[in-house]
């Protein structure tokens, strides 16, 4: 398992560290938390406020020791396979033989959504590996007698995940009740509950400490909740319906046909968070819940199937289980390689070309730089070492209402104002956009107050110096003489 874990990580590396430009959606966040750890000051805080190891510390020594665009990569490759990778092989384990085991994380190794959060950020996978362990942990907690490994897994998990990820103690809010109450209601006795509590109250009270990096995520928070419905049912051609179709029939096919109730349990857990994949909600506290749910529910799947497939293998010949086998790892091998270079494509926030534009900027300019979303903008703040603001494809949260319209101000999208006041009201130097976006994809909206053709206003705009252009690249400098 170690050794699979170890050629996981060198290709996830070989792949982050050769792809032109840096890497990821969240890259940007981590890498701004971590250098800020490290002394970087900013007038105002940008990203919403985050636990110290998310990834905070975690990925402070390799900045260090690497520099930022390999550090994060190293830091990536191998905290997008590690601890997931063996902490499901040891669930596994509970149910299954171990050779049966190994192959499930070899399939779990190459899972599509696996691969597509090698590209937006690790963090998730670290916490729904922690679940993973401690639900391992519960299963030996629950059947009586347990070793201080499994009970340590469970105060351990639980105790560190708030420290790690806000979304994967979300997950972890529900998994593991869902699981302990189903193993209740099978039993038809509290036995489970009451012979998990006190490790999962000792857990609780390490997590506590974490509650005041939780501020700022809490549903209806002025940075996260933007104006629209809390919970929506997702259109039927999102990825959560797909994963739908496989999980919750195979989820209740095993709770329907095996005699372990921890496996029934576990695949009623599976099915619960399938079908929170199918909900959405326009704030980003509980939209995360409800999206994550398809990263913990996949490799579960891929356990349900191997449970499936041992009790198949006995009818089959040794040269079907070999070509099915074989024919589904290639089929799931091509999957992840094109997830991972479409999502990175998607996710390119700092292209070579961006990366060359920023070299425009000159060294200890501490103006605000605006940009082209989110993302861009913490990754534009990590690299920089300046403020940034920037577009957003929705009405925005509370909390940047007002910057917002300076925003749509200095790129030309509102006629009623003044674009110099603007830019001194954001304390304003450079533009630097990326043309891509917002149209990437069809499914993307405009960005929000935006005209048709997005960036024909900003292009004309004569308040702005264009200072430098690479491909969809543009590098304006607001002109304070004018």
């Amino acid at each position: 398992m170690w050794k699979l874990a170890a050629i996981v990580v060198i290709i996830r590396l070989g792949l982050l560290v050769t792809h032109p430009g840096y890497v990821g959606v969240d890259g940007g966040a981590y890498l701004l938390q971590a250098r800020q750890y490290l002394g970087l000051s900013l007038p105002q805080q940008l990203d919403f406020v985050r636990a110290p190891l998310g990834p905070g510390w975690l990925l402070v020594p390799f900045v260090v020791l690497m520099g930022n665009d390999i550090g994060y990569s190293v830091w990536e490759a191998i905290f997008s396979t590690v601890p997931i990778l063996p902490a499901f092989y040891l669930l596994a384990t509970r149910f299954v033989s171990p050779r049966a085991a190994l192959v499930a994380t070899v399939f779990l190794a190459v899972d599509m959504w696996q691969w597509e959060m090698v590209i937006t950020g690790a963090l998730p996978l670290i916490g729904i590996g922690l679940i993973f362990l401690c639900l391992w942990g519960l299963v030996g907690v629950t059947s009586g007698r347990p070793t201080l490994r499994e009970k340590l897994a469970v105060v351990l998990s639980i105790g560190l995940i708030p420290y790690i990820n806000q979304t994967s103690t979300g997950l972890a809010a529900v998994a593991i009740p869902v699981f302990l109450l189903s193993l209740c209601v099978l039993n038809k006795s509290p036995k489970a509950l009451r012979s998990a509590f006190p490790y999962l109250a000792s857990g609780a009270l390490i997590a506590v400490g974490a509650l005041p990096w939780y501020r700022d995520v809490l549903p209806g928070s002025a940075k996260l909740s933007f104006p629209g419905p809390m919970v929506y049912m997702q259109p039927f051609n999102s990825p959560g319906w797909i994963q739908v179709w496989f999980a919750v029939p195979f989820g209740l096919w095993v709770a329907w046909r095996s005699s372990n109730t921890k496996l029934k349990a576990l695949a009623i857990t599976m099915v619960v968070h399938s079908l929170l994949t199918l909900f959405s909600s326009y704030d980003e506290s509980i939209i995360n819940i409800f999206f994550r749910s398809m990263h913990l529910v996949s490799p579960l799947l891929v356990l349900m199937v191997a449970w499936t497939a041992v009790r198949l293998v006995p009818y089959l010949t040794k040269y079907g289980v070999a070509f099915m086998a074989s024919l589904l790892f290639i089929l799931l091998v091509i999957g992840s390689g094109y997830v991972f270079q479409k999502q990175a494509f998607y996710s390119d926030m700092i292209t070579p070309e961006m990366d060359r534009a920023r070299g425009f900027i000159p060294d200890g300019d501490t103006k605000t730089i605006v940009t082209n979303g989110f993302m861009t903008g913490l990754w534009l703040a990590a690299l920089e070492g300046t403020p940034t603001v920037w577009t957003f494809s929705a009405n925005p949260p509370p909390a940047f209402q007002a910057q917002y319209k300076e925003t749509q101000c200095l790129l030309g999208w509102r006629e009623d104002c003044n674009p110099w006041a603007a830019a001194d009201r954001l304390n304003a130097e450079y533009v630097l956009i990326d043309m891509r976006f917002p149209h990437i994809t069809s499914r993307e909206p405009n960005l929000w107050g935006a005209p048709e053709d997005t960036w024909a206003p900003t292009l004309a705009a004569p308040w702005l110096d264009l200072v430098y252009t690479d491909g969809t690249v543009r590098l304006w400098r607001v002109k304070r003489d004018a």
